[in-house]
């Protein structure tokens, strides 16, 4: 990979830290009714990806500096495909601060690309205990339950998502793709 783009995820990941730093919240926060109420009656997709894009923001904060550098540092090494290390550090975060959703949620997805499904799921599960309308974590289970074989623990899964989240692509087409997908054949 080259430095521009090693740079350029750098920025980004500063970013996320600049606009969480000075705030606590997670999944708590006030904002979030709010933003899942103008989610359901966004007028079309831009609104709902700005929309989905502010509760991320939201889901990522956390009112611990210690906790965003971290996170920071997690999807960095996540990002490089140093799965390991970020899981690490994602288990890092669990730990210090075991009711950040966000936490959980990505030591989730670190498990999911090792290849750690039954990991995955428990991580999702407690996720969703502490924010039951993680639609990344409900669409990440879908996933889990593509890469085991079962299709239909996974369109519920994208379903029950999309329920919450009606603006995700990817997991529309999901669904689409299983929809299209013949009885018995493999995913």
């Amino acid at each position: 990979m080259d430095l521009r783009r090693i740079f350029a995820r750098a920025l980004v990941v500063a970013g996320l830290l600049a606009a969480t730093a000075p705030a606590a919240a997670d999944q708590y926060d006030d904002r979030l009714g709010g933003l899942f109420d103008q989610l359901g009656d966004a007028a079309g997709p831009d609104e709902g990806a700005v929309l989905t894009r502010e509760i991320w923001r939201v889901w990522l904060e956390n009112g611990d500096p210690g906790i965003g550098t971290l996170l920071a540092r997690g999807m960095i090494e996540m990002s490089h495909r140093r799965l390991e290390r970020a899981r690490a550090i994602f288990t890092l975060v669990t730990q210090r601060d075991p009711d950040f959703a966000e936490g959980w949620n990505k030591r989730a997805t670190a498990n999911y690309l090792l290849g750690n499904y039954d990991e995955s799921i428990g991580d999702i599960g407690r996720t969703l205990a502490l924010e039951p309308r993680h639609f990344g974590a409900i669409s990440g289970l879908g996933l889990v339950w593509l890469r085991l074989g079962d299709a239909t623990a996974a369109r519920e899964a994208f379903s029950r998502a999309l329920a919450i989240n009606p603006w995700l692509s990817d997991t529309r087409q999901r669904i689409e793709q299983l929809d299209d997908q013949p009885d018995g054949e493999p995913i």
